[in-house]
């Protein structure tokens, strides 16, 4: 994979679960492993944030629902 390419996967949260699950299924890694505690912690700071983004949006629907 190009450099370029790698650098804009870094922003893929797809990405992230692909090389956690990879690190587990193929080296047997382990939760100390500093791959995939990055991959865990970006997934879930994704997470975290398509929550907050899910739950404005709705808060927002909720007010032009209101105002209809």
């Amino acid at each position: 994979m190009s450099d370029d390419l790698l650098l804009l996967a870094q922003f893929n949260p797809i990405f992230h679960l692909n090389r956690a699950f990879l690190a587990i299924a193929v080296d047997g890694a382990g939760w100390t492993d500093a791959v995939l505690q990055e991959d865990i912690y970006f997934s879930s700071g994704f997470v975290v944030a398509m929550l907050g983004a899910s739950w404005v949006s709705y808060r927002r629907l909720l007010r032009v629902e209101r105002r209809l």
